[in-house]
């Protein structure tokens, strides 16, 4: 097909103003992503705090049944930390994570109900985790123990002791959770994943198997 100078022209004219205007959709685009991705970043704030919740006495510590005698001192301080996450609607959630064996429904039943009575927090917005140290105290409580008395033979001493600590230790939190609300400020959220391959389940073995 022979193409005349004016046609030629014009169809040169139509193919740089279509693939002009498909720059300019995909620049507009990606501007556009941009801005919600930077608006979407400004609408999380965050805040976090710490403290120390090392028991000032000496107190057995709870995970090895085996051992016959409370802790004769310490390396390194327990800690508790605390991170609450707040959306552009003000919903928030506040991750609690202590360096303890593990959490008793006494104490995680009595924070919740501290946390939604003076910040509003719902229950469900609460929670609580342990690093299941075995390097922490015996959890002795009124209600339910955390491996208490069921491998322990405490004397009256030791679980009134361990009763203080739980109590001083539901003060720590609530002040903690309180003091990551005040530090709130604008955030940017992101996460990642990774796998731990040295961890193992414990297994009884037998003259066949394990089960």
């Amino acid at each position: 097909m022979v193409m005349t100078k004016a046609r030629r022209f014009f169809w040169l004219g139509s193919r740089f103003a279509g693939s002009l205007l498909i720059c300019l959709c995909t620049l507009t685009v990606l501007v556009g992503g941009l801005t919600a991705s930077a608006h979407a970043q400004e609408m999380f704030r965050a805040g976090v705090a710490s403290t120390v919740i090392t028991p000032e006495q000496s107190m057995w510590m709870s995970g090895y049944a085996a051992r016959t005698k409370p802790s004769e001192g310490k390396v390194h301080d327990l800690c508790a930390k605390a991170l609450t996450l707040e959306d552009s609607q003000g919903t928030r959630f506040v991750i609690v994570t202590v360096d303890l064996i593990g959490v008793s429904r006494s104490l995680r039943d009595w924070l919740e109900k501290q946390v939604n009575q003076r910040y509003k927090l719902p229950p469900e917005f609460l929670l609580l985790n342990a690093s299941h140290t075995h390097c922490g105290p015996v959890m002795e409580e009124a209600k339910d123990s955390i491996y208490g008395n069921t491998f322990y033979a405490l004397s009256p001493q030791q679980i009134q002791r361990s009763r203080q600590y739980v109590e001083a230790l539901q003060q720590k939190l609530l002040r903690l959770i309180g003091r990551s609300i005040e530090n709130l400020a604008p955030a940017r959220l992101a996460y990642t994943h990774a796998r731990a391959g040295f961890a193992m389940n414990r297994r009884l073995k037998t003259e066949q198997d394990y089960r």
